[in-house]
């Protein structure tokens, strides 16, 4: 379970852009599209709660309405600090399968690493 959210949260960490804090960004932001949300749907259900029971916690919108793009560009840092607080917190509790960490990081993967 540590291992799983251990796992996400390092790919998020490293895959993220953090605009002038120097992380490297998601290479083809331009091909993200900014008129499609986010396909939460797709995600492992365990995080999917996670995103719901967390989302006042998100700095940067709502998970509901924001576009994949600024997702994705993480502008301010705000899903890095919330994935390594409320997202780390929850899915601790939530996402007992290693698999589900995996499968998770697949979905980030598929969303902001195209």
């Amino acid at each position: 379970m540590k291992l799983s959210i251990s796992i996400f949260v390092a790919v998020i960490a490293t895959s993220v852009s953090a605009g002038s804090h120097g992380w490297s960004r998601p290479q083809n932001l331009d091909k993200i599209p900014r008129d499609k949300p986010l396909p939460l749907h797709q995600m492992p259900e365990c995080w999917q709660g996670c995103f719901q029971s967390t989302n006042h916690a998100y700095g940067g919108g709502d998970f509901n309405t924001i576009n994949q793009h600024d997702f994705c560009e993480d502008k301010w840092g705000h899903f890095r600090s919330w994935s390594k607080t409320w997202g780390h917190t929850c899915g601790m509790i939530e996402c007992k399968d290693k698999e589900d960490g995996y499968r998770m990081v697949r979905w980030f993967n598929s969303v902001c690493l195209i």
